[in-house]
């Protein structure tokens, strides 16, 4: 074979991750009501005395991430987070309990049987 490199095949059991035992880090998706629940985990980190080394987030969880990095280690910027996005989710996006049950049973009725 001239030109070509005979690359040898390498198992996945052969390859091993470094994996840092130390550090922890927690990553906040977008979206106001997944993230009220994410700052819930966040908050059982907090209650443990785990401090996250990483803090990431988009979107909605942007602001969520940078509420917990402003003090990760009592927990208050994650219940100003918490607070500030449940009065956003129930007055913006009307997400109250009846406009959910309502809009889950429009969907309900509009879906096709299989």
């Amino acid at each position: 074979m001239t030109g070509s490199r005979i690359v040898p095949k390498i198992a996945l059991e052969d390859v091993r991750p470094r994996v840092d035992t130390e550090k922890i880090g927690i990553s906040y998706s977008g979206g106001g009501p997944r993230v009220i629940i994410e700052l819930g985990c966040a908050r059982a980190f907090v209650e443990l005395g785990i401090r996250p080394a990483v803090i990431a987030g988009v979107s909605t969880g942007g602001l969520a991430g940078a509420a917990h990095a402003l003090d990760p280690v009592s927990g208050r910027g994650l219940d100003l987070a918490a607070e500030l996005l449940t009065r956003i989710s129930t007055r913006r996006l009307g997400l109250d309990k009846l406009n959910v049950y309502w809009k889950l049973l429009l969907f309900a009725l509009r879906r096709k049987p299989h």
